[in-house]
């Protein structure tokens, strides 16, 4: 992991497991959005990552587990999602990277450190009122996000 993200220029990444929930796993909100950008090329991450809700069956042992998006802005439809990341850890507190369409402006936002709901729909509001400039390291616009140059350095 830590060679692929050294590979997509996330300098100030650094990962030691794979699972997200040690605190020892370390980035900013500018690599993430590389990660993002590579994740976004793979249509099954876009898809898995929108999934409102999907069921998994198992045989042996037979049981069925349920997954349901923790993204609600993706779960519930409401917005154009194309690709979402959710995480939350306490040292890390409430995380969120995702692709959006507003207005017909293709977005990748990430936001860490965040405050759940009311963060959402602050992040809303701002959307429906339009960009500001001092807040650019949360609000990207990106015409094409396969080929953007580096909006945050």
């Amino acid at each position: 992991m830590n060679a692929k993200a050294k590979s997509l220029g996330m300098n100030d990444t650094h990962f030691v497991d794979s699972s997200g929930l040690s605190p020892k796993n370390v980035s900013t909100a500018a690599d993430i959005t590389k990660m993002v950008k590579a994740a976004y090329k793979y249509p099954k991450i876009r898809q898995y990552s929108t999934t409102s809700v999907h069921t998994a069956y198992f045989k042996k042992p037979r049981y069925k587990l349920g997954y349901t998006n923790t993204n609600a802005l993706a779960r519930g439809k409401k917005w154009n999602v194309e690709l979402s990341k959710t995480g939350y850890l306490d040292i890390a507190g409430y995380c969120l990277a995702m692709v959006t369409n507003i207005d017909g402006k293709k977005l990748l936002m990430v936001m860490l450190d965040a405050y759940g709901k009311l963060t959402l729909s602050e992040m809303r509001d701002e959307l429906k009122n339009g960009f500001r400039p001092e807040k650019a390291e949360i609000f990207l616009t990106l015409p094409n996000i396969t080929n953007v140059p580096n909006l945050l350095s």
